[in-house]
Order: C-alpha cells, then sequence, then structure tokens
C-alpha cells in the first residue's frame, strides 16, 4: 500500500500531469489578464488597508485574508521549505519563487470566482469556494460533488494529519533540547490530546470563533517569526550574496540533486511551492467568499497578496536561515533542520521560540482547513446534518497524525494538493470569460 501511495504522488507530480498543468495556466491567465498580479499590487495594498470592517454578523475582507493567510503558512513554509532543500538543492527555492510570482494570478482569478457565486451563511455572512463556483457558474453540479468531496475527505483529512504531526515532532524535539531524560514517546502522547482537545474547543463553537481565533495568531506569529529571521539576516549580512548566487545558479543545474536532474528540481520547487502558498489549489477562495466587500475583484486581490507573503516571504526567510546556518541536509526531517539551523543562528532559545511559532502557524492552519470543510460539507449536506460527527473525525485525525509517520503523512498531502488543483485549475479555463467580465466592470 505504501508504495502504491509513493508511486501515485509521483504519478500526480510529474511532468506528465500537475507540473505542466501549473505552468500552461499560470502563464495563461498572466497573459491574458497582462500580469494583473503585478499591476494591481499598488491597489491591492490600498484596499487592504480599508478592508478591516464588514458590520454585525459578517466576516471583514482582511479577516478573510488572515484565514487564508492562516491555512498557507503552516508547515510548508517551515519543515517543507527544508524538505525543498533536502531533496531539491538551493535551486528549489528558486523555482518556489517563480510559481509564487506567476501563480498568484490563479488565486486571484479563483478567490474572485468565489465572491460572485458566495451563498448566504447564517453564521459567517456568506460563503461559497470551488464547489459554488462550479455548480452555479459552470453548471456542473457532479464536478462540484468531487470537488467537494476530495476536499472534505482526502484534503481535510491528511492535511489536518500533517499540520499536527509538525506540531508534535517539533514539541518532541524542543524537550529533547531542553529535557534530554523525557521519554519522547509521553511527549508525543501528551502533545497529541493537548491538540486534539485545544481543536474540538474551536471548532465546536462555530465557524465564528474559528476566524477570529485564527485571524488573531497568524499575525502575531508571523511578526516573531519574521523579527527572529531579520536577526539571522543581519548578523550575516556577509554570506547573504553568496546564498542568493547559490540558489540562482543551482536553479539551473540541478546539481544539488541526485543525479543532476533539473526536471526534478523544477519538480520538487513546485511541489513544495504550491503546497505552501496554495495558488489554483482551489482552497483560499473558501475563505475568499466569507467576506463582506464592496466587490469581487477586491477580494481576489487581497488573497492574491497572501501567495507574495507566504512563499517570497516567509519561505525565503526560511530558506535563509536554513542555508547561513550551514547545518547539514540530511538525516533528519524538516521540521528539525528548521530548528537546528536556528540553534546555530540564534542561540539556545531560538529551537523554543520556533515551536511557538510552528505551534501557532500549523495550529491556525488547521484552523482554516476546517473552515474550509465546513462550507464544503454544508455545500454536500445543506442541512448541516451529521457535522458534528464530522468535527470529531477532525479531531480524531489530530490525535492520530500527531503520533504518525512524517513520510507517509508527506505524501498523502501531497496527493490530496495535487487532486485538487488539478480539478480546480480545469475548472477555472471555462469560467475565465465571467472573470473577465467582472474585471473590466471593476476598471
Amino acid at each position: 500500500m505504501e508504495q502504491f501511495i509513493y508511486d501515485f504522488n509521483s504519478f500526480l507530480w510529474s511532468v506528465y500531469v500537475l507540473v505542466p498543468l501549473l505552468v500552461f495556466v499560470s502563464l495563461y491567465f498572466t497573459i491574458r489578464t497582462k500580469g494583473i498580479q503585478f499591476t494591481m499590487l499598488g491597489d491591492t495594498f490600498r484596499n487592504l488597508k480599508s478592508s478591516g470592517d464588514a458590520g454585525e454578523g459578517n466576516v471583514s475582507s482582511l479577516q478573510a485574508f488572515a484565514v487564508g493567510l492562516a491555512s498557507r503558512i503552516g508547515t510548508g513554509n517551515l519543515a517543507g521549505v527544508a524538505i525543498a532543500l533536502v531533496s531539491g538543492g538551493p535551486g528549489a527555492i528558486f523555482w518556489m519563487w517563480m510559481i509564487s510570482l506567476f501563480g498568484a494570478v490563479n488565486s486571484f482569478v479563483e478567490s474572485t470566482l468565489a465572491q460572485v457565486y458566495k451563498v448566504r451563511d447564517k453564521e459567517v455572512g456568506f460563503r461559497g469556494g470551488p464547489a459554488y463556483y462550479i455548480k452555479y457558474g459552470l453548471k456542473k453540479s457532479w464536478v462540484a460533488t468531487l470537488f467537494a468531496g476530495m476536499l472534505v475527505s482526502l484534503y481535510a483529512l491528511s492535511l489536518v494529519a500533517l499540520q499536527s504531526n509538525t506540531i508534535s515532532t517539533s514539541i518532541k524535539n524542543v524537550a529533547g533540547e531542553y529535557a534530554p531524560n523525557l521519554d519522547g514517546g509521553t511527549v508525543l502522547l501528551f502533545a497529541a490530546i493537548g491538540l486534539a482537545a485545544f481543536t474540538a474547543f474551536i471548532i465546536f463553537g462555530g465557524a465564528k470563533r474559528v476566524v477570529n481565533y485564527a485571524s488573531t495568531i497568524v499575525a502575531v506569529m508571523a511578526v516573531i517569526y519574521l523579527s527572529m529571521a531579520a536577526y539571522v539576516v543581519l548578523t550575516n549580512l556577509s554570506a547573504v550574496p553568496a546564498i542568493f548566487q547559490m540558489i540562482f545558479d543551482d536553479a539551473f543545474t540541478g546539481q544539488a540533486v541526485a543525479g543532476g536532474s533539473l526536471a526534478t528540481i523544477i519538480t520538487i520547487g513546485f511541489k513544495r511551492g504550491l503546497f505552501s502558498n496554495e495558488a489554483g489549489m482551489g482552497t483560499a477562495p473558501n475563505a475568499a467568499a466569507s467576506a463582506a466587500t464592496n466587490h469581487p475583484i477586491v477580494q481576489g486581490q487581497i488573497q492574491s497578496l497572501g501567495v507574495f507573503v507566504d512563499t517570497i516571504v516567509i519561505c525565503t526567510a526560511t530558506a535563509a536561515i536554513i542555508l547561513i546556518s550551514g547545518v547539514p541536509l540530511e538525516g533528519s526531517d524538516g521540521i528539525a533542520i528548521t530548528q537546528s539551523a536556528l540553534l546555530t543562528t540564534v542561540g539556545t532559545l531560538a529551537p523554543l521560540i520556533l515551536t511557538l511559532c510552528i505551534f501557532f502557524f500549523a495550529f491556525s492552519t488547521v484552523l482554516g482547513i476546517y473552515f474550509y470543510a465546513q462550507a464544503n460539507y454544508e455545500f454536500l449536506i445543506p442541512s448541516g446534518k451529521g457535522l458534528n460527527m464530522y468535527k470529531m473525525l477532525i479531531v480524531l485525525c489530530v490525535f492520530i497524525g500527531s503520533l504518525s509517520a512524517i513520510e507517509i503523512v508527506w505524501e498523502l498531502g501531497d496527493i490530496a494538493t495535487a487532486l485538487m488543483a488539478v480539478v480546480n485549475l480545469l475548472v477555472l479555463f471555462p469560467l475565465m470569460g465571467k472573470f473577465m467580465i467582472v474585471l473590466k466592470i471593476k476598471i
């Protein structure tokens, strides 16, 4: 079974399936919109500045942006970057940048369409996402049901397990640093129980509580993490030019990859980039749809900005920390490499601070994923019957994921990401005409 999972994941992410689809869609949308993710960037910042108030009972544009960012900023930014460096070398970071810069247009389009086809919701004002624009825009109910089913089952269940796995692993690692006599298995068990209980407390409090916790947590932790990264860079400025030179050189040679395959390094960069920023994957639109905003394009702009923040800022910060530290890129899981890098560059308190960041980043991602899952659960079952049982299943996956082997969890997460992206990217093509009409009305 494990071999089948590995083989299927490799096929989905091969040069025959998702990689060429991502490249083609990103370039086509960029050309057709004349680089809208770049040309409207200034307007995006202005809209973000004035997007904080949505009225009583509604989710603001800023809150929806924060929920989308909470989902994006997680293991992909911390453990995922380290894994990209291990398997693809420094050059993989360059290809993560590329899929972010050009893929941001995908997020722009999908989030705008989510606004166009959103429906009323009694808890958070509005809900929507790919399932909704597929059903009401494309008029393909069976495809909408397929997408929603994948998100509710394969994507949500595997990804919350992945996030909880990263949290528990980081807690075990930091416990080993400061209390080496503690049993690692016991630490994992207590971490699993605590994470499951905290998850239950929030998601059983309703979707509005999920939004409030996610939007509050991510801002504070981003500041803390980026402050650490800035300290590492500023105290090692002389090493920075060589680091960037290494990234650019390796991006086109693939020398750091076993066998020297350039295709491999590009694939790894795209995989880890998409896993991190979710551009075109069909997840962030579920948050975008919830926002009360004065025009659909505004939320498309704001959500596309999240792609840049996630990959260009957070992922680059992690890569800089690891490469500056000079820690070995073999023999450890992803998050352990990031922790070791900070221990080398910042000092003995760094692993503890990073563990706190990991906890809040990854846990806010759990909340974001659940928010997406609930919107799609209610698409499949409008009455909401059985939702509490589904919440218990999410809590169970958090518990089990905390104790699971990292390799399998990552593979399942990659498969879920790829399947979601393939369906969503394909349905965006026939809906592009609607997006262009909305864009022209705004302009």
